[in-house]
């Protein structure tokens, strides 16, 4: 978010975009596409197979043969839940991090400056005169709009011609 023309609510949207496409890559069928074309993309450019980890087995002096040990048979059962860990890690992760007051305090501050909505908005900030605020705004629209004018007939007509 460091560009010229990128706004708190833009970001929110694109964020909550992300937070849906990771909901939906959250199933089976996402998961079992992901292992197919990777096991597609080995055999085209002759990699080594992806392949589950060797069973590692306890030693016997700490092996008290209480339970046997887990070991996924495919692939697929191995990698499994890292997948959707990751995906609710990274759904998590974005929730708290976009999904704070200060942030949205941020956005309503923004709407206030671009749209002039909002206004009640600013009354905790005792530094900000509603009433000089909005006359401030209303006078940058109208520099703005008229600036806007003019280099739109600059692009138009770059050597100055009528």
């Amino acid at each position: 978010m460091q560009g010229r023309q990128q706004t708190i609510s833009g970001l929110l949207a694109a964020v909550n975009v992300a937070k849906s496409v990771i909901l939906k890559l959250r199933n089976d069928e996402s998961f079992n596409s992901l292992i197919h074309s990777t096991n597609h993309m080995t055999s085209k450019y002759h990699l080594n197979a992806i392949e589950v980890p060797r069973l590692r087995r306890i030693p016997k002096r700490i092996d008290d043969g209480a339970a046997e040990s887990f070991h996924p048979a495919t692939v697929g059962d191995y990698y499994r839940p890292q997948y959707f860990e990751l995906l609710d890690t990274v759904s998590v992760d974005l929730t708290q991090r976009f999904d704070q007051e200060g942030i949205q305090r941020y956005e309503k501050l923004e709407q206030v400056l671009l749209t002039g909505s909002g206004m009640d908005s600013i009354s905790q900030y005792k530094e900000i005169d509603p009433l000089l605020l909005k006359a401030q705004l209303t006078i940058l629209s109208m520099f703005y709009s008229s600036r806007m004018k003019v280099h739109y007939s600059a692009e138009n007509n770059p050597r100055g011609h009528s």
